[in-house]
């Protein structure tokens, strides 16, 4: 009976050991996913308010406030967000073709 408990405890470890692994490899790939679009958004709501607040200043004030009326507070974040999806969409879309031209190339 101790060896039949050996080897159930045995074959549950080695298990475990298999769905951590497996569930470690997914939990780091989607926290540097998240990482990577966490930092493309904040570097590009950067950009765009490097790139929109010289004009703000450059336009009479009449146009301005127009300008903050239409426009939402956050519309550099959404503009960023916007970006920073779009460009993980076309990585996404470069990279899988990449894949089937490597596959086609192949024979697969």
């Amino acid at each position: 009976m101790p060896i039949f408990a050996a080897l159930v405890v045995k074959l549950f470890g080695s298990l475990y050991a298999v769905f951590a692994l497996i569930l470690g490899r997914k939990v780091a790939v989607i926290a540097s996913a998240v990482a990577t679009i966490s930092t493309a958004t904040l570097a590009l709501t950067a950009a765009v308010s490097a790139i929109v607040s010289p004009f703000l200043s450059a336009v009479p004030p009449g146009i301005g406030t127009a300008v903050w009326l239409v426009l939402p507070d956050n519309f550099g974040a959404i503009t960023a967000a916007f970006f920073a999806v779009d460009s993980s969409l076309s990585l996404f879309a470069w990279y899988r073709r990449n894949i089937l031209m490597t596959a086609q190339i192949a024979g697969a």
